[in-house]
C-alpha cells in the first residue's frame, strides 16, 4: 500500500521578489528537495537535499523555510543528512555552502526568520507536542551566531507561526495549545533588561497559523477545521458511517472510548478553547467537561474495566504524563512523573495493569506498570505504542506513532515481536475484537482511509467501507462489538486574512 508524499512546504519569496523557494517532500528516508525557481515562472533548480523538521499535519499552513534579507541564503529547520545534527541551517542560494546556526539540546528547532537588518535570528524550539517557544540569537555581519539563544516565550504558549515587524523591533506570533484555538500576539525583541518582555495579545488573529508582515500590512492564514465523531454499525453489510450529530461542534472531537457498559463515551475536544476530556451519554446527551488541565495537550481517555476511572495523558506538567480521573467525584491522580513522555495508554483486560508508550530509551516503546502506580517494565524492543490486550493471549500495538503505521503483536507471556498488518492510518486508529482487528487503513492518498477488518481465524483482510473524508485520531469498538466510533475531518482548510494599517 502506498501513500502520496507530503505536500510542498509553504513557499518563501526572496526579498526582491525575483525567486520563490520551497521544500518538496519525498520520504523520511530520502529527505526532501530544496527547490528554487523564478517567481514568475521558469525552470526549477534543486540546490540541496535536506531533512527538514516536518510540520505537523494539524498546522500544515506554517512554513519552515525563509530567506536572509540579502537574498543570498535560505534558512530551514532540520538536518542536511538523515542522521546528521539538527538545528537551524543556512544554505547558500546557489547550494555551494551550508552552515548550522543552532544546536537544540533536545527536541527540534524550526521556522527560522532573520530580522530585516540581518542582526538577529528568531526561531521556534519544539520540546515536545504543543510545547513550543520562541528563541532569539544575535548574528554577526557574516551571519554566524553570536552568543547563546535566548528564550522569549514560555513553552506553554505553543507557538505556531512567527514573523518580524517591518522595523525589526518586535516579533508577531500565533500560539495555542495542542489542537486548541490559536491567537496572535506581539513581543519585544529588544536586548534583555531588568524586566522580561511580556507578549501582548492582538485584537485579531483567531485560529491564526502562518504570519507575514510587509510595510503597513499583516497577512495571516486562519486555520479552518472541524472534526467530528462517526459511527459504523457492526456486523452486517457495508454501510455509510453516520455522523453522531450530538457530539459535533465547530471544533475538534477525537480519541473516543466506550465505557464498559456501552452507555457513555469519553472523548477529547477543543470546544472549550483548549483540549480537554469530556464524557457524554451514548446518544450525545448530557455532555460534561471533566478536566481543566489548561495545558498544551490533554487526550486519549480510556475507561477502566470497572467503569469507575478514566485514564488519559496530559502535558500539564511539561512532559506527557499519565493521569487517573474519577469522573463521579472529580478526583485526579497523577500516575507518572518521569521526565520522558508517557502516553497512548491502555488498561489490561483485568484492570490490574496499564500499558503505555514511552520514549525513555530514545524511541517509543510499550511499557507496563501496575494500575495503582509503581515500577514499569519495558515490553517491546522494536518500537511500539497504543498496546491492547486480546482475549487469546497476545498484546497488539502500533509499531510507530506516525502515518502510515503497522500493527504488531507479542505474546503476553513474552516472545517474538511480529508484524501483523500494514497500512494503519495512525497509531490510535485500531481496536481489538474477539474475532479480529478493526482499523482505519490509509489508501491511495495520505488523508483518505477505509475501515478494514483482519480476521484472526482466517488471516484474511477485508474492507468494510471506504471513507469519503480525511481520517483523524481515535477509534473505539463498543463492548457488544456492534458498532465502531471514530473521528473524521468534516471540513478543513484555511483563509488568508489581511490587516491593513499594521504598525
Amino acid at each position: 500500500m502506498t501513500t502520496s508524499p507530503e505536500p510542498d512546504d509553504w513557499p518563501a519569496w526572496s526579498p526582491d521578489g525575483r525567486f520563490i523557494a520551497f521544500i518538496r517532500f519525498a520520504s523520511p528516508d530520502k529527505g526532501a528537495d530544496l527547490v528554487v525557481m523564478p517567481g514568475h515562472g521558469g525552470a526549477e533548480k534543486t540546490i540541496a537535499t535536506i531533512f527538514p523538521m516536518p510540520i505537523p499535519r494539524t498546522v500544515r499552513e506554517v512554513g519552515n523555510l525563509s530567506w536572509t534579507p540579502d537574498g543570498r541564503w535560505l534558512a530551514f529547520g532540520g538536518a542536511t543528512s538523515h542522521d546528521g545534527p539538527r538545528g537551524i541551517w543556512l544554505i547558500a542560494f546557489d547550494g555551494s555552502e551550508q552552515r548550522r546556526l543552532t544546536e537544540p539540546p533536545g527536541g527540534h528547532d524550526l521556522s527560522p526568520v532573520v530580522s530585516p537588518d540581518g542582526r538577529y535570528l528568531a526561531f521556534l524550539r519544539a520540546r515536545t507536542v504543543g510545547r513550543v517557544a520562541i528563541f532569539l540569537v544575535p548574528l554577526t555581519s557574516g551571519l554566524a551566531p553570536s552568543g547563546t539563544p535566548r528564550q522569549l516565550t514560555d513553552d506553554d504558549h505553543g507557538v505556531i507561526g512567527l514573523a518580524w515587524t517591518s522595523d525589526g523591533r518586535d516579533l508577531v506570533f500565533s500560539a495555542g495549545g495542542h489542537l486548541g484555538i490559536s491567537r496572535t500576539a506581539r513581543i519585544s525583541a529588544a536586548p534583555p533588561s531588568s524586566r522580561t518582555p511580556e507578549p501582548h495579545f492582538l485584537p485579531f488573529g483567531e485560529q491564526a497559523t502562518a504570519i507575514s508582515i510587509g510595510t503597513g500590512r499583516l497577512v495571516y492564514s486562519a486555520k479552518v477545521r472541524d472534526t467530528a465523531l462517526y459511527e459504523l454499525a457492526l456486523p452486517g453489510p457495508p454501510v455509510t458511517p453516520v455522523a453522531l450529530a450530538a457530539f459535533s461542534s465547530t471544533l475538534d472531537e477525537q480519541t473516543p472510548h466506550y465505557s464498559p457498559d456501552g452507555q457513555r463515551l469519553a472523548f477529547a475536544s477543543t470546544r472549550s478553547g483548549a483540549e480537554e476530556i469530556w464524557i457524554a451519554n451514548r446518544d450525545g446527551s448530557n455532555p460534561l467537561k471533566v478536566t481543566s488541565m489548561g495545558g498544551p495537550q490533554c487526550s486519549n481517555p480510556q475507561w477502566s474495566p470497572n467503569g469507575r476511572t478514566i485514564l488519559f495523558n496530559s502535558r500539564r506538567a511539561g512532559s506527557s504524563d499519565l493521569y487517573l480521573l474519577q469522573p463521579d467525584n472529580g478526583k485526579l491522580t497523577q500516575l507518572t512523573d518521569h521526565p520522558a513522555d508517557e502516553g497512548e495508554a491502555r488498561w489490561s483486560r483485568d484492570g490490574r495493569w496499564i500499558y503505555f508508550e514511552s520514549d525513555r530509551t530514545g524511541r517509543d516503546e510499550v511499557w507496563k506498570m501496575p494500575a495503582a502506580g509503581g515500577a514499569a517494565a519495558q515490553i517491546t524492543r522494536q518500537g511500539g505504542t497504543a498496546a491492547t490486550e486480546s482475549g487469546d493471549g497476545f498484546l497488539y500495538y502500533a509499531n510507530v506513532a506516525t502515518s502510515p503505521s503497522s500493527i504488531w503483536r507479542v505474546p503476553l507471556a513474552g516472545g517474538a515481536e511480529v508484524p501483523v498488518v500494514d497500512g494503519l492510518s495512525y497509531s490510535l486508529n485500531f481496536a481489538v475484537s474477539k474475532r479480529g482487528l478493526y482499523f482505519m487503513a490509509v489508501n491511495d492518498t495520505a488523508d483518505r482511509a477505509s475501515i478494514d477488518f483482519l480476521d484472526f481465524r482466517t488471516g484474511q483482510r477485508s474492507t468494510l467501507v471506504r471513507l469519503d473524508k480525511p481520517f483523524w485520531f481515535g477509534l473505539t469498538l463498543s463492548p457488544n462489538e456492534r458498532s465502531l466510533v471514530f473521528s473524521l475531518v468534516d471540513s478543513g482548510g484555511s483563509n488568508l486574512m489581511l490587516v491593513d494599517g499594521f504598525r
